[in-house]
């Protein structure tokens, strides 16, 4: 099991309200996100008239990116500043943005779509074995609805971060294994520039994994999980007990 060193408390709302005061503080660039982006949608398969709920979208960039493709999307983060950062940037595309706790949402069984990229809540110890932070976000979901799981790391061995915890492929798989039809993947955003939603294959997965473990460079751990209909919560479950 991987821990970091040190990890920001997740609910630290003065952290992120100084720093989101400056325009796109993650410096994300659109040309490398929105081929990313599209591929999931995609490998996703979203319903063009999908709604899409954005968890802890810090200043909406990635809610932004899901509107440009024409999704109705909701960015929702606990950091007012935050909010009011990606509604002045973004809000042009047509997304809506809103304050709010994303583990204590009012939205039982409501979005197409929930998508969540490097949430801090994801850092806990017992990433591996507890599911309790994917339960709740899959409830937002309508039945039959997607939940995507992105999470920034890197594979190489000698990397090291002291304020992010770098998680493996392996730890990906652990996670997901609570859920049998879960699809995991990691990316190192170019190839879905190049190859576009082929880039979310076994084979590229590997080749990606290959290329950030032997050179450093970053990537994306990906999980895309189907809703079924009648889901019981994971604590329920006898054998979870």
């Amino acid at each position: 099991m991987e821990a970091s060193p040190y990890i920001l408390p997740p609910t630290d709302t003065a952290h992120y309200n100084q720093i989101y005061q400056r325009q796109n503080y993650f410096n994300q660039r659109e040309w490398l996100y929105q081929p990313l982006i599209q591929a999931l949608s995609q490998k996703a398969q979203l319903p063009k008239k999908s709604q899409i709920l954005d968890l802890a979208c810090g200043q909406g960039f990635f809610t932004s990116l899901f509107a440009n493709l024409g999704f109705t999307t909701l960015g929702v983060d606990l950091s007012s500043e935050g909010i009011k950062s990606a509604a002045q940037q973004y809000g042009s595309t047509g997304a809506k943005f809103e304050v709010g706790d994303v583990v204590s949402l009012p939205y039982q069984d409501t979005f197409d779509c929930v998508f969540v990229r490097s949430f801090n809540f994801y850092n806990s110890p017992d990433f591996e074995s507890n599911p309790h932070i994917t339960e709740i976000f899959l409830s937002y979901l309508k039945p039959g609805g997607t939940f995507i799981f992105l999470y920034s790391t890197k594979l190489c061995p000698l990397r090291r971060s002291q304020s992010w915890p770098y998680r493996s492929f392996n730890s990906l798989r652990k996670h997901f294994s609570f859920y049998p039809q879960a699809k995991t993947f990691f990316s190192v955003r170019l190839d879905a520039l190049l190859l576009h939603s082929l880039a979310l294959s076994p084979l590229i997965t590997n080749l990606s994994i290959l290329l950030s473990t032997c050179t450093g460079v970053g990537g994306e751990l990906i999980g895309i999980v189907k809703k079924p209909s009648g889901r019981v919560p994971y604590f329920a479950h006898d054998h979870l007990r």
